[in-house]
């Protein structure tokens, strides 16, 4: 077979990371939250849907926006389950729609523990916009951390059914593509900006060889993602891009669906890359808004670390 073809079509396959991020993972908690409102609304009505149904159609349609007009420090979901549903119970959408957000609301305000909250917002059409609220981002951004911190995460690579990673790197042909040495670089200016950041004296690093799967920061212990005034510091286009590949990311790995690792390497690569070019990290900024955006590029790393493994090579923390 050709070299070409076979790399084309290793590369076209679908990954899976075998981890429980589902406790962290947004797109979940908004699922678990959207299925207890739907089954509510049934009991009320008499209407009736299998809960395995719904299972699977939940996630089928909610996804996350991508919109530019979105404020940087706002995470929006779009739900279109009512149409489905309505079109089930022979309901208007839109009259569907406004149900489900007045019990989704009670819900979530009779709820003592959540710290996850929406804002909701009925489209004309029948869409549903679920925008986590900025102290819901904070929430999570510090529960994703501190997961890393306290987790430890076990990878495995399928695609070639447990091949040795090292005999992969040293002899498989896919690790010179073009693609992947791109990668290797982006993770490698990773590190090294970690490395800076440590002798600026702004973090402290557990090592220099940034394990994959280990969270390699052993100071500030927690970010501060507000400013004196309260205002959210990650407010650049490119903070709220990287962010929303880091929300992706974890919804995807916690989905337990396959996915193609080389398409979400790229983005969160392509997503790094965006933010260095436009957020400043070093210089005339303030210390905590330099802490903050280097906690992002250690979240950045540690994903980027774990794609890279999962296609076959082992990270590199310097070229």
């Amino acid at each position: 077979m050709d070299n070409n073809v076979s790399k084309n079509t290793f590369f076209d396959k679908f990954f899976k990371l075998h981890r429980e991020f589902d406790s962290i993972a947004i797109k979940n908690f908004l699922q678990q939250q959207l299925w207890y409102a739907i089954e509510s609304y049934q009991q009320e009505h008499n209407f009736y849907v299998l809960s395995q149904s719904l299972v699977t159609l939940i996630p089928e349609k909610i996804i996350l926006s991508r919109s530019q007009t979105i404020k940087s420090d706002q995470i929006k979901y779009r739900c279109a389950i009512c149409f489905p549903l309505a079109s089930q119970w022979q309901l208007s959408p839109l009259v569907l729609a406004k149900e489900l957000i007045h019990i989704f609301s009670s819900i979530q305000n009779s709820s003592q523990e959540t710290s996850l909250e929406f804002e909701l917002e009925l489209m004309a059409s029948g869409w549903i916009d679920f925008s986590l609220k900025q102290s819901g981002l904070i929430n999570w951004l510090d529960q994703l951390i501190t997961f890393l911190k306290t987790t430890a995460t076990v990878t495995r690579y399928t695609a070639l059914q447990g091949q040795n990673l090292l005999r992969l790197h040293e002899n498989n042909h896919l690790c010179n593509h073009n693609n992947l040495f791109s990668l290797q670089y982006v993770h490698a200016r990773c590190c090294s900006l970690l490395r800076l950041g440590e002798r600026e004296g702004l973090i402290k690093l557990k090592a220099s060889n940034f394990a994959v799967g280990s969270w390699n920061l052993l100071t500030p212990c927690s970010f501060s993602w507000l400013n004196s005034q309260g205002d959210f510091l990650l407010n650049d286009e490119s903070d709220r891009a990287l962010i929303l590949e880091l929300v992706n990311l974890v919804d995807v790995f916690a989905s337990a669906e396959s996915f193609n690792g080389l398409k979400l390497a790229e983005n969160l690569s392509q997503a790094i890359i965006d933010f260095e070019v436009n957020c400043r990290i070093f210089g005339e900024i303030s210390p905590q808004l330099a802490q903050a955006r280097l906690g992002l590029v250690a979240l950045g790393q540690y994903f980027l670390a774990l794609l890279i493994q999962q296609l076959g090579a082992i990270p590199l923390s310097e070229l």
